[in-house]
């Protein structure tokens, strides 16, 4: 899997970040504590383990304190011949949303995208 840009809005306590990584080479993110780098990998697991209507104690977790809005991920990868957009909000008009731009173009979205992007992880990574 080579992720190429992860966004988190509403995430713990980030309001909005987007990361842009390199297509060649290794990328190393590094900052201040408290920055948000765990943030960004705390993001990309719940994003893959759990749908947008969910209420598990690590979503609940990631869910901003100090405004009432909703933890957002989104995240663009290729993973085997697959390219796609992935995208969940949880809680405020929680939505799952995923675009596959290749190898042939698919658009959905609720738990059909969630499904759809667990099928496409099972079949070009070994999650184990």
């Amino acid at each position: 899997m080579r992720i190429h840009r992860i966004s988190i809005k509403n995430f713990r306590g980030v309001v909005e970040s987007a990361v842009e990584l390199s297509q060649t080479g290794v990328t190393i993110i590094e900052g201040p504590n408290e920055a948000g780098k765990s943030s960004l990998a705390e993001a990309i697991d719940l994003l893959f383990d759990f749908p947008h209507d969910s209420r598990h104690r690590s979503v609940l977790a990631v869910r901003p304190v100090d405004r009432d809005t909703g933890p957002e991920v989104e995240l663009e990868l290729t993973t085997g011949r697959y390219h796609v957009v992935y995208f969940k909000r949880w809680f405020r008009q929680p939505e799952t949303r995923l675009s596959v731009l290749a190898p042939v173009a698919e658009s959905l979205v609720g738990r059909t995208a969630h499904d759809r992007m667990e099928a496409i992880l099972e079949e070009t990574l070994d999650r184990n």
